[in-house]
């Protein structure tokens, strides 16, 4: 794994991520993502992949709330931020900082594969 593979994984995510929120009209947020396994390896590339992710976003002309109102809405709301979300839990941090769409995904390490994947969850219809 090196780091020219992960950038190229975080950018298919990422336009994989903005061609399925486009239809919506609003900001999105891209929250922590997950690392199911708790591997301390990965903890600082959850929160690396979501800003990325965001930035590409951002880049690609969509309304993005940026990481200081996200951290905010997790402080308002009690969540602790390394810690992984639900899906409703989720969706209240969308709805918490007023966008239209939820990115969340996993971040995920065997032997020496890297493995992103994210979705969008739209609020209004929770899909």
């Amino acid at each position: 794994m090196n780091l020219r593979q992960v950038l190229g994984a975080v950018l298919l995510v990422a336009t994989a991520t903005g061609a399925g929120a486009q239809p919506t009209d609003g900001a999105l947020v891209v929250l922590p993502f997950e690392n199911p396994r708790a591997d301390p390896r990965l903890q600082w590339v959850r929160e690396g992949v979501a800003v990325l992710v965001a930035d590409v976003l951002d880049a690609a002309g969509l309304e993005v709330v940026n990481r200081d109102e996200r951290d905010s809405a997790f402080e308002r709301l009690q969540l602790p931020v390394l810690a992984p979300l639900s899906r409703a839990s989720a969706i209240k941090v969308g709805q918490a900082v007023g966008a239209a769409v939820v990115v969340v995904g996993r971040v995920e390490l065997a032997a020496d594969q890297l493995s992103v994947s994210a979705r969008a969850v739209r609020l209004d219809v929770g899909r």
